[in-house]
């Protein structure tokens, strides 16, 4: 059907073309209208009638179907590009890595402390990496801010655990365990952050979950540290344990005024 090609080329005059996504889509409205031609619907129609039809049901605005197509080329395109630069660059990183660790181990012949290096720089590139992925996150559906919000967990735990290397074998500190104990913290920390920025529904209910779990740690931490003595000090966690009461409260408030204004509206609306 030669008059389907001429209108698609005459509707695609002059619009621009990436990486040959012109004549795909070319070919796939092709394929569309006259797979749409051979219904039963168009039989006994001339090319032209067929023609006129196909325009009223779909195939009448097709520079403006193709600006979304050719968008979604580039975007692929690009995408394709940070992803082969991210990973030649993690590549690259990690094999300066690896030339810095064995130069300074040669040098200073510190094997037992130098192998941090590596350590130190994987952690500080998974930071990061994070960064990349809360940014990515942002932009695309649930599932990407799950990851996010898991990576960052990964993240926190491996710099809680090598400030406790540092700590435990060049500084020789006690009580260097309870950085342990600050990273389970900092993790609930930066994931209720995470949820507050990616919107995430029901995230009071992690709150109330998280806050006597971090006041326990805290309380542990204190009271090891002799920072606080062990009695009063538990009552940190009564006090955690009313705010979680007052979140529960001021959820059902919200949520019960929000219920009301939402059926005002319908009603409104009706």
């Amino acid at each position: 059907m030669s008059l389907f090609s001429d209108y698609i080329d005459a509707a695609l005059n002059g619009v621009p073309d990436a990486g040959g996504s012109l004549g795909r889509y070319k070919k796939q409205i092709l394929r569309e209208m006259q797979m749409q031609a051979s219904s039963p619907a168009y039989k006994g129609m001339s090319e032209e009638q067929i023609l006129a039809e196909l325009k009223s049901r779909g195939f009448g605005s097709l520079k403006s179907d193709y600006r979304k197509y050719y968008d979604a080329a580039c975007d692929k395109k690009r995408s394709r590009a940070v992803g082969a630069s991210v990973a030649l660059g993690s590549v690259a990183y990690i094999l300066m890595l690896i030339v810095v660790y064995i130069s300074v181990s040669f040098i200073t012949h510190l094997w037992s402390y130098t192998w941090l290096i590596l350590f130190g720089g994987i952690t500080l590139g998974a930071v990061g990496l994070l960064i990349y992925s809360v940014k990515k996150a942002l932009a695309r559906g649930k599932g990407f801010k799950f990851l996010a919000r898991f990576f960052s967990a990964v993240v926190v735990m491996l710099t809680a655990t090598f400030v406790f290397l540092c700590l435990q074998l060049i500084f020789h500190l006690p009580y260097s365990w309870i950085v342990f104990l600050l990273g389970v913290i900092g993790i609930f920390a930066v994931d209720a952050v995470l949820m507050a920025v990616f919107g995430q529904k029901h995230k009071a209910v992690s709150y109330v979950f998280y806050i006597p779990i971090v006041a326990t740690l805290l309380y542990v931490i204190l009271g090891s540290l002799h920072a606080v003595p062990w009695n009063p000090g538990w009552l940190m966690i009564i006090v955690s344990l009313i705010i979680d009461i007052i979140i529960i409260i001021a959820s059902i408030i919200h949520k019960s005024f929000a219920f009301k204004k939402e059926g005002e509206d319908v009603w409104k609306e009706n």
